[in-house]
C-alpha cells in the first residue's frame, strides 16, 4: 500500500523526533499525540507485548486527558 492511500488514521504517541522524521520522509500523515507515561515502569516477556501494552498506556492516558478537556 502507497503512503497516503490508506484509511487508516495515524497517530503517533512518541515524542521521538526520529519517528516522526521516518514517517514524514515515507510520506505519512498523522497526528502527534504524546502522552506523559513512565514507559520504563511497563516490563513485558516479549517486544510484541511491551509495545501494546505501552500503546494501551499512551491511549487510555491521551483519553482521560481528552475527556478532562472536554468536560472542564
Amino acid at each position: 500500500m502507497e503512503p497516503g492511500t490508506s484509511s487508516y488514521k495515524i497517530i503517533l504517541g512518541s515524542s521521538s523526533i526520529a519517528r516522526r522524521k521516518i514517517l514524514s520522509e515515507m510520506g505519512y500523515e498523522f497526528t502527534l499525540m504524546t502522552a506523559d507515561i513512565d514507559e520504563k515502569s511497563i516490563r513485558k516477556d516479549t517486544p510484541e507485548e511491551l509495545v501494546t501494552a505501552l500503546a494501551e498506556a499512551k491511549f487510555n492516558c491521551r483519553l482521560i486527558l481528552d475527556v478532562n478537556s472536554a468536560s472542564g
